[in-house]
C-alpha cells in the first residue's frame, strides 16, 4: 500500500505497508502468489505469509538491471507459472 523508497532501489525501501490481500483471495481462486525479486519476496514473506498462510514462489526480478538472464534460464525459472496455469485449469 505504501513505503518510502528512494528512486527504485529495493534496497531503500523503509516503512513498507502491504495491501490487505485477503479479501482479494477470499473473493477468488487464486492457489498460488508470485513474487518477482528476492526483495518482494522477503516482504511478502514478512508481512503477508503469516497473516494469509499461503506461501509465495520467487521468480526472478523483471528489473533491467536482471537484463544478464539468458532467456532459456528465464523459461526454466518462471516454470512455476506455467505449471500453476495448467493445474489449475477448474471450470
Amino acid at each position: 500500500a505504501s513505503a518510502r523508497i528512494t528512486g527504485a532501489s529495493d534496497a531503500s525501501i523503509l516503512d513498507p505497508v502491504p495491501n490487505d490481500l485477503a479479501p482479494i483471495l477470499a473473493a477468488t481462486r487464486i492457489g498460488t502468489i508470485f513474487c518477482t525479486g528476492q526483495t518482494a519476496g522477503r516482504l511478502y514473506r514478512t508481512y503477508l505469509e503469516p497473516r494469509l498462510d499461503m506461501p509465495c514462489t520467487v521468480l526472478p526480478s523483471t528489473s533491467p538491471a536482471n537484463a544478464r538472464w539468458r532467456l532459456e534460464d528465464l523459461v526454466r525459472a518462471y516454470a512455476p507459472v506455467r505449471e500453476a496455469a495448467e493445474t489449475d485449469r477448474r471450470p
